[in-house]
């Protein structure tokens, strides 16, 4: 079987440090949710795999995907940060940042479709901003272009105006916070412009 079609990955590794963080996040917005077979399978070793949990038509496994994507695109970003000391990491780092850019990608798609997991939706993309400063240190000018052009488009993944607003000002709260004024402006820009379009096509 494909590992996209498992429920279930093993890494006892990555389980072992991102079950408990999941867990703590599932427990404050899902508090009547019973989330012991997430906690027995981490004790195994195994990660849900949010590929298949965001397919779910249940509302709670879709959350589940939704977050263990966040955890591992904060995962990913503690490994970039790390990998930033040492020059020998390089390769490892773009490795990082690509697939740290992927997992807040998907877990904005996810978590913003989902009332109760809107605000961290919005937490995820303002922890992507943090990659555009990991890019420019790298020094690569295609990563960083890459990067910049992957967290603006947040933007355009919600179907609903005021949650394209939402992570626009996620996103230029992010980039105002790491000292990117003109990015954080630009955020904005393209929020209204985006939904501008759309209006536009509607009509």
């Amino acid at each position: 079987m494909n590992i996209l079609e498992d429920e279930w990955i093993k890494s006892d590794d990555v389980a072992k440090i991102s079950v408990p963080r999941i867990l703590k996040i599932l427990k404050e917005i899902l508090p009547e949710y019973d989330t012991t077979f997430i906690e027995e399978k981490g004790k195994e070793g195994y990660i849900p795999n949010p590929f298949v949990f965001e397919m779910s038509n249940v509302v709670e496994k879709k959350i589940v995907g939704g977050v263990m994507h966040l955890e591992l695109g904060i995962m990913f970003l503690e490994l970039s940060k790390m990998s930033l000391m040492d020059k020998r990491e390089v390769h490892n780092l773009r490795i990082y940042l690509e697939n740290s850019i992927g997992a807040f990608y998907r877990a904005v798609g996810v978590l913003i479709n989902i009332d109760k997991t809107k605000e961290l939706a919005a937490y995820a993309a303002i922890l992507m901003t943090d990659l555009t400063n990991i890019a420019m240190e790298l020094g690569e000018q295609s990563i960083l272009e890459n990067t910049i052009a992957a967290t603006f488009a947040l933007i355009d993944l919600p179907s609903d105006k005021s949650d394209k607003e939402h992570i626009a000002l996620a996103i230029s709260e992010g980039y105002k916070n790491n000292g990117q004024i003109k990015l954080s402006e630009l955020a904005l820009k393209i929020s209204k412009e985006v939904i501008n379009d759309e209006e536009g096509r509607n009509e």
